[in-house]
């Protein structure tokens, strides 16, 4: 796990906390250094500071006046019973069979649900930065490969700062990725292996990962200059804690969304705490 603390730089301004615990996953060995960024207000939460800002604005940042500072919460569901999926690769039929899907069927994650609509690996991201509002920590987790599956699906990063990237497996795997806006990059991973990697730019919506050896292996990224995003977890909760007061526009991405990803662009004033609770019908997505 790699820990990024942010120093607030101007005088009154409240600290803002995000953890982004949904991206946390067992390590399996080795350490992750911690790294410390300074974030300015209406900057990039980056080294990669001065590139293309993904949300059009460069160093604008989202309106945040009136109301009391509070935290976004709510539940993203799914109306009504999901399709079954049939499973990505099967016991036995998989290639490298001693290592992938040796203990069963690896399950197409693309649609998780569960048993009361939460729909998990849902994005839930502002579209830009709050104003005046600096990030006391977050946290980027390892992006790891084991049993021949991304162990986060649904991962977030910042843009230009790097973070620990892990081969578990007794099999070679390569991890390729599909930016719109950033460079592309796919590099081979020996097993049992570990690197760093960064992405150059952020992105207006998550980008997709792969592996070309294993091609059933895929995950979703999203990279913000900013640390204000969260994905959902099995019942389909999200928390972003500690907002300023103040209208935002928030974006509601899940990767079988009929536009593109996008399932709703709303507009949230936060008050104290809030919520944001949705329920999408089978007809918002791609099956």
């Amino acid at each position: 796990m790699t820990r990024f603390t942010f120093a607030v730089l101007l005088p009154g301004l409240a600290l803002i906390a995000l953890g982004c615990d949904l991206n946390k996953v067992d390590p399996g060995g080795g350490a992750s250094s911690d790294s410390v960024v300074t974030v300015r207000s209406g900057s990039a939460a980056s080294p990669a500071a001065g590139g293309d800002s993904a949300a059009g604005g460069g160093a604008t940042t989202a309106a945040a006046s009136g109301g009391a500072p509070g935290k976004l919460l709510g539940t993203i569901k799914f109306a009504g019973s999901p399709p079954v999926l049939p499973p990505k690769a099967t016991q036995g039929n998989a290639k490298d069979p001693a290592v992938c899907a040796k203990d069963g069927d690896i399950p197409d994650e693309s649609l998780l649900v569960g048993s009361d609509g939460g729909l998990q690996h849902v994005f839930i991201y502002l579209d830009k930065e709050p104003a005046g509002a600096t990030a006391e920590s977050f946290e980027i987790g390892v992006f790891d490969q084991k049993a021949c599956i991304f162990t986060s699906h649904s991962f977030l990063a910042l843009a230009g700062v790097e973070f620990e990237v892990r081969n578990s497996d007794a099999a070679a795997h390569n991890v390729h990725t599909f930016p719109q806006l950033g460079a592309v990059q796919n590099f081979g991973m020996e097993p049992n292996s570990s690197t760093t990697m960064s992405f150059n730019k952020a992105e207006r919506a998550p980008i997709q990962i792969k592996c070309d050896i294993h091609p059933w292996m895929e995950g979703w990224a999203l990279i913000l200059d900013h640390p204000y995003m969260a994905t959902t977890d099995e019942n389909g909760n999200f928390e972003l804690p500690e907002l300023p007061g103040g209208s935002y526009n928030v974006r509601i991405w899940h990767e079988r969304g009929a536009k593109n990803g996008q399932l709703e662009r709303a507009k949230v004033t936060i008050d104290g705490e809030t919520r944001l609770d949705r329920e999408f019908p089978a007809g918002d997505f791609k099956l």
